[in-house]
């Protein structure tokens, strides 16, 4: 697997109206880039939000960002119990999104030399 940025050159006030907007392609493309905005904490609380969103692609999106963020970010260890946590629920409610939540959670276990990083079975 080869990381390749999709960086997109945004501040924190545009990246919020932009979102607040709901455009689906502008939002997605927002939600994989605000890992590079140097606020940590507000990326995190975007995507606790988004990874949840009822819009698949934009849920998607963020799940994705989040994935971006445990590889880029040296914070990321605060937040990483909530992330999984938050992933975890979003695989049991949302199969539709299952296999990238599962490849974030691989990323999140790789990118913070962790391995207890991992998804309920919800096999029945």
């Amino acid at each position: 697997m080869k990381y390749e940025s999709l960086k997109y050159d945004i501040d924190k006030d545009e990246a919020e109206s932009i979102l607040e907007q709901e455009d689906e392609s502008k939002s997605s493309l927002v939600l994989v880039s605000i890992c590079h905005i140097d606020d940590f904490r507000w990326a995190c609380n975007v995507y606790l939000k988004y990874i949840h969103h009822h819009n698949v692609v934009l849920a998607r999106a963020a799940i994705i960002g989040v994935g971006h963020l445990a590889r880029l970010s040296s914070q990321f260890h605060i937040k990483k119990k909530i992330f999984i946590k938050e992933l975890n629920k979003v695989v049991l409610n949302r199969l539709d999104i299952r296999e990238t939540v599962c490849e974030t959670l691989s990323e999140i276990e790789l990118f913070t030399k962790n391995k207890s990083c991992k998804v309920r079975n919800t096999k029945k």
